[in-house]
């Protein structure tokens, strides 16, 4: 019986047609039968929706052209197509990719959907807010469409993006005015599916790719004024959070190479875009798998005390990797990108970001809860301490940083006391800006197989309502600290609240708003002035905050390599303690943001660039104006020792004049001689004020200072004797100006060099040595205090 069957399957399947022959050793054996000329899933699907008499016509790949549909009915013939986005800013790239495909096919765009042929809603899933929203909105159209056949005039109706990819069938089911439901890895079908609805069809392709990246498609800007841009560098998310139907609806990750990427970036480039946002469901797990360096395959590295749920992954160019060939391919482009996971932050991410100025210092960190038994619930891969420390790498590595975040509240089995947690990180933290939503359960989540959503809604609002004051008050808070800062914008365009006024955003993405008009060009002092237009990088003093936005008066245009020469580099010595690094830390890049003893660190991948064979990497604006300050450092430090100097002399001078007092009568005096200008200390280097002036009395001399005068002074001042004028006690605002401020403490720091130097000076046993005392210069004050105490006594 089993011989039997065997040749009869033999005789059905296996014929010479359908073997696969592979070579081994010189040697021949069959392989499986080639089962691609079967029955596909296509095929069931099909008779699915017949069965539930639907007329469904999928198409599952671009190569399949139906035999009924000719190539010129594929074209748009000049039909006119109207867009809708909703969501994120993957679904805005994810549009100007749908308008790219569908203008290389002559279609025509409109702003007007009264006028469209074609209207197609690129949707969101991730929350059922959203969902409702394009429900509400489909019923509109189809009234529209209704009214339109009665005329006599198509409409054609589409759904795309991961709503489309989540509820597939139940569109066409539920909503009869669609035509096209196409998911995010089908846009190039699109052509084919609008081609199919016109002939009374419903086209649905929602099938998910494993490598599609759109990498060959230049998109479309549909706002051609806009001088921002996005680029898609990666799609999909494996990372499987409980509560996220990312994974579901966007499939596994892939990233497009870096030729691709750096190709766009050059194209946006040449059309005037001043500034771009890398795109990805987890943009900085980034890792191109067609660039492969010749030695061994690194790992990928995660921030300390953060896990996956899945394998570590091996090989592939990273996303350090991509950012450092993007900064030095578009030096004079503001480059973003969102939105990362924590985990994937390792300290060279950090360093990168931080060594080019044309990287925004503005990151997304988002949390999600700051409850670490909710984390864990949530499936993060890290706890809050985790969080909280990454947050402390951050702002130690890049300086002047703004962080912002995501938050949900009300999640499954979230208490009072996990929420108040939640509360205490953002007021812990501090950031700019925050996502904020209340949970909402979806279908095919971890959440849904395992949790029960028993939050009572009343009460998830409350708590969003919670969050919100919580968030308001520390972005308030944070944004007053930019008052009086110079920061560099790119300008947007006009106000929404008045055309008079321009509005941009700083390098924290901090929206500012400044008044329009001509300012000056490459500096303040410049000549050549210029009026601001959109597109714009101008400097700008913030004058006033609040938790939203800031206000500012324009300064002058720049350039982000000009800026950075005259602000950038110097706060970045100031947070990194510049004086504690040498030259010899260039061009390094781990060296100059490293603080304290050097840590071991991996080889990073080598990376292979077609420009980088022909010259050596030259040391970027702010490795060069870091050196220039260092330079500075040891100029500043030359000062300090020649203001010990001028100290020295000076006790000499008034010991000298001490002793000579007793047999003089005080006729020839000339007066007291003033003290040196002391050091102002600062954070960079030592600035000198102008000595104040001294006049001679009768009774001797008084600085002029607005205090009430001592005992020793009132009694000089009166007394009856004329005596050769004396050194009074000089008081802590001895050295201060005429205001009544409270001069600055010289910090510790630079007490101990200037005793250092002291002692470096040699010592003598003569009347006027400076070297009496124990520490010199610190000491003359002492000295000082006792001679005028004898002469009080006597």
């Amino acid at each position: 019986m089993k011989c039997t069957a065997f040749r009869f399957l033999s005789r059905r399947y296996l014929n010479p047609n359908t073997l696969a022959v592979r070579w081994k050793h010189d040697k021949v054996s069959p392989s499986k039968p080639d089962l691609h000329s079967g029955p596909g899933l296509q095929d069931f699907i099909s008779a699915s929706a017949s069965s539930n008499g639907i007329n469904v016509h999928q198409v599952q790949h671009p190569r399949d052209i139906p035999p009924y549909l000719s190539r010129e009915s594929l074209l748009g013939q000049r039909r006119k197509v109207f867009f809708e986005v909703y969501g994120c800013q993957m679904n805005t790239n994810d549009t100007e990719i749908v308008w790219s495909i569908l203008k290389g096919h002559e279609y025509q765009r409109t702003g007007s959907i009264k006028d469209a042929d074609v209207v197609l809603l690129m949707t969101c899933a991730i929350r059922d807010g959203a969902e409702s929203t394009v429900w509400n909105r489909l019923k509109h159209v189809r009234l529209m469409k209704e009214r339109r056949e009665s005329e006599g005039r198509a409409l054609q109706v589409g759904v795309l993006g991961c709503m489309a990819e989540r509820l597939k069938r139940q569109l066409v089911e539920k909503e009869g005015s669609v035509d096209v439901v196409a998911g995010p890895d089908s846009y190039k079908d699109l052509p084919r599916l609008l081609a199919v609805g016109q002939k009374g069809q419903k086209a649905i392709n929602v099938l998910l790719s494993l490598d599609e990246t759109y990498a060959d498609v230049m998109p479309v800007k549909l706002d051609r004024k806009s001088r921002t841009a996005y680029v898609s560098i990666m799609r999909g998310c494996d990372n499987m959070c409980s509560y996220c139907i990312v994974p579901f609806t966007r499939g596994k990750e892939r990233s497009r190479p870096v030729a691709s990427i750096r190709e766009e970036a050059l194209h946006l480039e040449a059309k005037g875009i001043k500034e771009i946002t890398l795109l990805g469901q987890n943009v900085n797990s980034y890792r191109d798998l067609s660039t492969e360096s010749d030695g061994k395959k690194q790992a990928s590295v995660l921030a300390p005390g953060f896990k996956t749920v899945y394998k570590t992954k091996v090989g592939g160019l990273r996303f350090a990797e991509l950012l450092t060939e993007l900064a030095e391919t578009v030096p004079e482009m503001r480059i973003r990108f969102t939105s990362p996971h924590p985990k994937d932050f390792p300290r060279e991410v950090l360093e990168t970001i931080a060594r080019y100025p044309n990287i925004c210092k503005n990151l997304h960190l988002p949390a999600q809860s700051g409850s670490s038994t909710v984390l864990e619930r949530m499936r993060r891969g890290y706890t809050r301490q985790a969080y909280l420390n990454l947050v402390d790498e951050v702002r130690t590595i890049v300086p002047n940083v703004t962080l912002s975040s995501d938050f949900i509240c009300g999640f499954c089995g979230e208490t009072d006391a996990e929420f108040a947690e939640t509360l205490s990180l953002i007021e812990q933290v501090g950031y700019h800006t925050a996502f904020l939503f209340a949970y909402s359960m979806r279908e095919k989540t971890t959440a849904h197989r395992r949790f029960t959503d028993d939050v009572p809604n009343p009460v998830k609002q409350q708590r969003l309502r919670e969050m919100i004051k919580v968030f308001r008050a520390g972005a308030e808070r944070l944004n007053a600290q930019f008052v009086g800062r110079e920061e560099l914008i790119l300008v947007e365009g006009t106000s929404k609240r008045s055309p008079n006024d321009l509005a941009g955003r700083n390098d924290g993405n901090v929206k500012v708003i400044i008044p329009g008009g001509d300012v000056p060009v490459g500096g303040e002092d410049a000549d050549e002035r210029k009026t601001i237009v959109s597109g714009d990088y101008v400097a700008v003093r913030i004058v006033e905050s609040n938790s939203q936005i800031l206000k500012a008066v324009p300064l002058y245009l720049s350039s982000i390599r000009e800026f950075a020469d005259r602000n950038g580099a110097k706060k970045l010595a100031e947070s990194l303690s510049l004086p504690s690094y040498s030259s010899s830390c260039f061009p390094s890049s781990t060296n100059l943001l490293q603080t304290g003893p050097p840590r071991p660190r991996r080889e990073p991948v080598p990376v292979v660039r077609e420009r980088s064979r022909s010259r050596s990497r030259s040391l970027s604006p702010v490795e060069r104006r870091l050196r220039q300050l260092d330079e500075e450092r040891q100029r500043k430090e030359a000062q300090l020792r020649k203001a010990a100097e001028s100290q020295r002399k000076y006790d000499h001078r008034r010991s000298s004049s001490s002793s000579g007092s007793s047999s003089s009568d005080g006729s020839d005096n000339e007066g007291p001689v003033a003290p040196p200008a002391p050091p102002v200390i600062s954070k960079v280097g030592f600035s000198f004020q102008k000595p104040p002036s001294a006049k001679p009395t009768s009774a001797g001399f008084q600085l002029q200072q607005q205090q009430k005068p001592s005992a020793v002074q009132l009694k000089l001042a009166s007394g009856p004797k004329k005596e050769k004028p004396k050194l009074l006690k000089p008081t802590a605002n001895a050295f201060a100006d005429d205001s009544d401020d409270e001069p600055e403490e010289m910090p510790a720091e630079c007490r101990m060099r200037m005793r250092n130097i002291g002692r470096e000076t040699p010592t003598s046993s003569g009347p006027n040595s400076f070297g009496k005392t124990k520490h010199g210069f610190c000491d003359s004050k002492k000295m000082l205090e006792k001679k005028l105490n004898s002469l009080h006594d006597s």
